[in-house]
């Protein structure tokens, strides 16, 4: 129990001498951001991409990117999509 006790106060300790936030999850957005089209209609709001590159390319492409939508956090739209093109 004392342990318990220990670490919860050097946590606390700690985000009051860093000033930790719970609000800042997110990062900054690119200058210039890429738009990805997925199969829900007009939402560009995606997640988990993945890109492999192939050197010699297949089936017609170089660039292959995998990527879940997830529209204002709706689970149900949140199926793999892949997306291909020449220049990455």
């Amino acid at each position: 129990m004392h342990k318990v006790i220990l670490v919860f106060i050097c946590l606390l300790v700690t985000w009051s001498l860093f000033g930790l936030s719970l609000d800042g999850y997110s990062g900054i957005n690119a200058e210039n951001p890429l738009y990805i089209e997925s199969y829900v209609e007009g939402s560009d709001e995606v997640v988990h991409p993945d890109v492999i590159y192939f050197a010699e390319a297949w089936n017609g492409y170089h660039y292959w990117m995998v990527f879940t939508p997830f529209p204002d956090a709706q689970a149900e739209y949140e199926n793999p999509s892949i997306v291909c093109s020449q220049d990455g």
